[in-house]
Order: structure tokens, then C-alpha cells, then sequence
């Protein structure tokens, strides 16, 4: 476990063979998969859907076998301090052809009971909608950029606009009291919060669409 007085508001690793982890001041900048989640004084809600979803992300992507990555997750999550807030992000970083693992230890965003959605919407830009990683600075950044606006978030919807996702987070609505969701055939990141919803509703018998 490191140190909590070694941690500043984020510390990057980068992994090396040996199971090492080394705190770097200039890490690789070209995502090609991430993954994070909240932890709260060392428990984190399905943290195993998103080991399979980074390990899987991984092995599509590069020659890497599953234990090399395997030996990776394991150091990073010694790293994860066990009390407090947290929101770690794990990164395959670089290319496909020259991968380098990277962890992000971070301080967790204040926790709001309700999100303000902005009055505008975007078509959708993404280019890998089905994989977190390659897209996700610039949905950050046009997060970002609605901050001012005194909004947290925006939608991505279709040519159409049909409702697709969140810059950063999973839609799911409400329809006369059926819980709906977008089709897991559309262009979506397969997120891990509304796979625990939908698996919440369907064991109280709460009919989804």
C-alpha cells in the first residue's frame, strides 16, 4: 500500500517488467485502454467487471498474454491506498506495437446526489466508442469546456439524435416505469455502472427496456 503522504492530488506509475511501478513525471499521453473506478477506504463496486473489461480491451489490442497483464493489475492495485477517496485510472498507453502500462493514482471528484446535463448535444465523434481509452481526452476536454455553462455533463446522440451516452457517463432513463437503456448494439462503452443497474432491476422484477 503506498503512503497517503506520498500521494498529491495525482501520481503517475509506470509499470516494468518485475512487477516494478515507478512514479514518472512524463508519462505516455496516447491512451489506447483505460479503465477506473471509485474506491472508498479499499472497497470498489465490481472491481472484477472492470478487470475483465481492461484485460479483454488489452488482449484485443496488442500481443501481450493474459498473465503478463494480470501481473500488472495485481502490482497496481497494491499501489491503491486502502483508506480514503479515490478514483485510479489503469492505462495501456503508446501503441499497440510499443505498450506501456501506466497507473494513475487520484484524489476522487466531490460526489453529487444529481447531475446537470447541458442544453446542447453532440453528434457522435468517437472513434473507438466501444473501447475507453482512445477517445477519452477529448470527451474530458469538451467536458470541460461546459464547466462554465454550470453544467456537468452532455449528451452524445446519434446523426438522428437519438440518445447514445454521456460524455463520461452511462444514460439510462425512465418510461412509465420501465427502466430503458440504449441497445448494447449501438456505438456505447459497455459501462460497468449501468450493467450493476440493469442487473439491480432485473432482481426486484423492475421491467426494462
Amino acid at each position: 500500500i503506498h503512503t497517503l503522504k506520498a500521494m498529491t492530488a495525482e501520481t503517475i506509475f509506470q509499470y516494468f517488467p518485475g512487477k516494478m511501478l515507478v512514479p514518472v513525471d512524463t508519462p505516455e499521453t496516447v491512451l489506447c485502454v483505460a479503465d477506473s473506478w471509485l474506491v472508498n477506504d479499499g472497497q470498489t463496486r465490481a472491481l472484477h467487471l472492470h478487470r475483465q473489461r481492461f484485460l479483454s480491451s488489452v488482449l484485443s489490442l496488442t500481443n501481450l498474454q493474459e498473465q503478463d497483464i494480470a501481473l500488472f493489475w495485481d502490482a497496481a492495485m497494491a499501489h491503491i491506498p486502502a483508506t480514503g477517496l479515490w478514483f485510479p485510472r489503469i492505462e495501456l498507453a503508446g501503441s499497440a506495437g510499443n505498450p506501456v502500462f501506466q497507473l494513475r493514482i487520484r484524489k476522487a471528484p466531490a460526489l453529487h446526489h444529481t447531475i446537470r446535463l447541458h442544453h446542447s448535444h453532440f453528434a457522435d465523434f468517437r472513434k473507438m466508442p466501444r473501447r475507453k481509452g482512445p477517445d477519452l481526452a477529448k470527451c474530458i476536454a469538451m467536458r470541460r469546456n461546459i464547466l462554465p455553462a454550470g453544467a456537468e455533463e452532455a449528451l452524445i446522440t446519434t446523426a438522428q439524435g437519438f440518445i447514445l451516452e454521456g460524455l463520461t457517463t452511462t444514460i439510462l432513463w425512465w418510461e412509465n416505469g420501465t427502466l430503458c437503456h440504449v441497445p448494447p448494439s449501438c456505438r456505447i462503452l459497455p459501462g460497468i455502472t449501468g450493467q450493476l443497474i440493469l442487473r439491480i432491476a432485473g432482481q426486484n422484477g423492475i421491467p426494462v427496456a
